[in-house]
């Protein structure tokens, strides 16, 4: 009885701020599964992050955090992975406040990373039975739908985009109602089908699946939370439906104190506005004054978000310092305190963040852009240390940053070589010049460097290997021939030197016609 009185309750309370509820063109599913909800889309402000970069080092993984789980999933670890999730559930069915832990766990599937698909069809299929498997898919198809769908305007977005996320998002909510029909007390599930909802802009079939899902759990923030983001006005709702949603909320907050943290909703996304006009000030006042409320991952993300623009580094790392220990590995707050610790020249503290986003979503459009953003500024940076200043260490320094946001980078490498050239330290610079080449075969000016470290003691035979690499990909390459030539006339072998000289003059290289008119093919 008193889980009908939850339903009816919401219903009116959030229908009569919206003003009306349009009933939904299908039938909305019940726990046991009965027909398909219309499918709709999310978007949301959840912490999860939003071109796979080149390999780097293995990430350390926090203990029974979202990259220790996702790599379960790498491993095939299916029965380990199902234990893990139905824990997290069974821990959540006991006490509502727990429900966060699962929401954590799932999270290690919500990415559009399609090295993840196979897997979790593979988990599917290994255990037809188990609603985890379901549920982590559903996630995942979630993310492949906004992946499909891109993130430009909607008049900028292509029907066929829009047909791509329509059938991810079918094939999430088929999961997610799958996953009900196994287990009816699944928030997760019912979250995830209310994030569906949420991308089509239809708050009416956000209530309609909110009352399904706090039917099972009267007391649930992450139900509700993710309600109040589709009642937002920029989703078809209006503040005062979020505000009428919170209010009701409290009634069950001596079972879920959790819950005060909606009295904040409002003014958290009216920060957010403020923050994308560029009214950093007021918008850390809403945050701040939305955490007042209570403490959500939300709120003290967007508040370090904002602090992070206005470069107030200290408080922008302290509010991520709060929001990893509520939701520890989330890629977002990562690469947010990634770009925190860059401010505060703190590298090699970022590098490990890199790391971790690197293994956990290597997919990630906001990660590679930070990479190239980073490397392109560090490389700029080392050039004038290098080339103004004479700074040496530090031009070293800046090119190791921007090979390590970008390790397929020849320039990097090569400059870092050149650098170690000015140093005096040849070893690192013909590792770094032959790493140039091997990642770019035609890179001219690797292979005169090369041929220069290696001329310094008499490896003649290496010089002309490596230039003859190079000519077996550039044959019309007279430069090559002539530096070629030289080395053989170095090593005494004239015939040679003489051959290669006269091709190079017949390719066009001036010096090597004026080598023959003399008869030498000396360098």
């Amino acid at each position: 009885m008193r889980k009908g009185l939850v339903v009816v309750g919401l219903t009116a309370i959030v229908v009569g701020s919206i003003g009306y509820l349009r009933l939904m063109d299908e039938a909305l599913p019940e726990p046991a599964g009965a027909g398909t909800p219309r499918a709709v889309s999310p978007t949301g402000h959840d912490t999860a992050a939003e071109t796979s970069p080149p390999s780097v080092p293995a990430a350390n993984a926090a203990p029974g955090g979202l990259l220790e789980t996702q790599r379960l999933l790498r491993r095939h670890d299916f029965e380990a992975l199902r234990r893990l999730v139905e824990a997290k559930q069974a821990r959540l069915e006991q006490d509502v406040r727990w429900e966060d832990e699962l929401g954590q766990a799932v999270a290690a599937f919500d990415v559009a990373d399609p090295a993840l698909t196979p897997l979790l069809d593979a988990w599917v299929v290994a255990q037809p039975d188990a609603w985890a498997p379901r549920l982590a898919r559903a996630r995942h198809r979630l993310a492949v739908a906004w992946e499909r769908r891109g993130s430009k305007w909607a008049k900028d977005t292509s029907e066929e985009q829009v047909a791509g996320m329509r059938e991810s998002l079918d094939e999430a909510i088929g999961d997610a109602r799958e996953a009900l029909r196994h287990n009816p007390k699944l928030t997760e599930a019912y979250r995830t089908l209310i994030k569906a909802a949420m991308g089509r802009g239809d708050p009416q079939a956000c209530v309609r699946l909110a009352e399904l899902g706090l039917a099972v759990a009267p007391a649930s923030l992450r139900v509700r939370s993710a309600l109040a983001v589709c009642l937002l006005p920029r989703w078809g709702g209006s503040y005062d439906a979020v505000a009428a949603l919170a209010r009701e909320a409290q009634k069950y907050a001596g079972q879920n104190p959790a819950l005060a943290a909606l009295l904040g909703f409002v003014d958290w996304d009216r920060g957010c506005i403020a923050r994308n006009d560029k009214k950093y000030d007021e918008a850390a006042a809403l945050f701040t004054r939305a955490l007042a409320a209570g403490e959500h991952a939300y709120f003290y993300y967007d508040r370090a978000d904002t602090y992070l623009r206005q470069k107030r580094y200290t408080e922008a790392l302290a509010d991520v310092a709060r929001l990893l220990a509520m939701a520890p590995e989330d890629p977002g707050v990562l690469l947010t305190r990634a770009w925190i610790l860059v401010g505060l020249e703190r590298y090699q503290d970022a590098l490990a963040d890199v790391q971790v986003m690197s293994e956990f979503d290597p997919t990630s459009d906001r990660l590679a852009r930070f990479r190239q953003q980073q490397a392109e500024t560090a490389l700029s940076q080392a050039y004038q240390l290098l080339e103004m200043t004479k700074d040496v260490e530090g031009a070293i320094a800046r090119y190791t940053w921007a090979i390590q946001m970008s390790p397929a980078n020849a320039e990097a490498l090569y400059w870092r070589g050149r650098a170690y050239i000015r140093k005096d330290d040849r070893v690192h610079a013909l590792a770094d010049f032959e790493a140039a080449i091997r990642l770019d075969p035609r890179h001219f000016e690797s292979y005169r460097n090369v041929d220069w470290l290696l001329a310094q003691r008499g490896d003649w035979d290496g010089v002309i290997a490596h230039w003859t690499r190079y000519i077996d990909l550039e044959p019309l390459n007279g430069q090559a021939y002539l530096e070629r030539g030289g080395a053989y006339h170095r090593k005494g072998d004239q015939r040679a030197a003489l051959a290669d000289a006269d091709k190079a003059c017949g390719l066009g290289a001036p010096r090597a016609c004026e080598l023959i008119g003399r008869g030498s093919a000396t360098r």
